[in-house]
């Protein structure tokens, strides 16, 4: 939705935080850590049609786009730990 790229919880009501990751199955079969990405690709133009409506969802909420997790793929175990520890942090902050 063209949302601003932040990691400054305090002026947002709303972070969309984004999990990147599709470890764990066939080594050859993998796309799903593409999503996030493709999601704000493909969110763009529902972001426009959402800001002209009346009234707008977005009017009344700071809604903020904050990023995706940093995951070490080689891990599995871990990449749990860092999903839980980016959402625990997120939630922390009131958003």
């Amino acid at each position: 939705m063209n949302l601003p790229l932040s990691d400054n919880f305090a002026d947002a009501d709303i972070a969309v935080l984004n999990i990147p990751y599709d470890g764990g199955r066939d080594p050859i079969r993998f796309g799903s850590r593409q999503g996030p990405n493709a999601i704000r690709h493909a969110s763009i133009l529902t972001g426009e049609l959402i800001k002209d409506a009346s009234p707008s969802s977005l009017d009344t909420k700071k809604v903020i786009d904050a990023g995706n997790i940093q995951l070490l793929l080689e891990n599995i175990e871990q990449v749990f730990v860092q999903i839980e520890t980016a959402i625990t942090e997120t939630l922390k902050q009131d958003c």
